[in-house]
């Protein structure tokens, strides 16, 4: 599968959603400040759609995928999981 689009598209359409979720927690629990000149600059360039400045996401909502196109073979998820257990098993050998 190519993919192509923006990582907000992408994400969306394969349902890569936890990895966005993990990654929101973790700078949750980071104290951090944000630079206002780094910001100022994104803020404009979002406002004025301007995607060119790192991929910034547009302010249009993002269309949401069918459902069929959403949908997985039976074979697809039982492929998913041997890969985990694989993965898994791996990694309580190397322990």
């Amino acid at each position: 599968m190519q993919i192509t689009g923006s990582y907000q598209e992408v994400a969306v359409r394969k349902g890569d959603m936890p990895h966005l979720l993990d990654g929101l927690n973790y700078l949750g629990v980071i104290p951090w400040v944000v630079d206002q000149t780094v910001f100022q600059l994104a803020w404009n360039a979002f406002h004025r759609g301007d995607q060119t400045l790192a991929e910034i996401p547009s302010g249009q909502p993002v269309p949401l995928p069918s459902p069929s196109s959403c949908m997985r073979t039976r074979a697809e998820i039982q492929q998913r999981r041997a890969e985990r257990r694989a993965i898994f098993n791996k990694a309580l050998v190397l322990e």
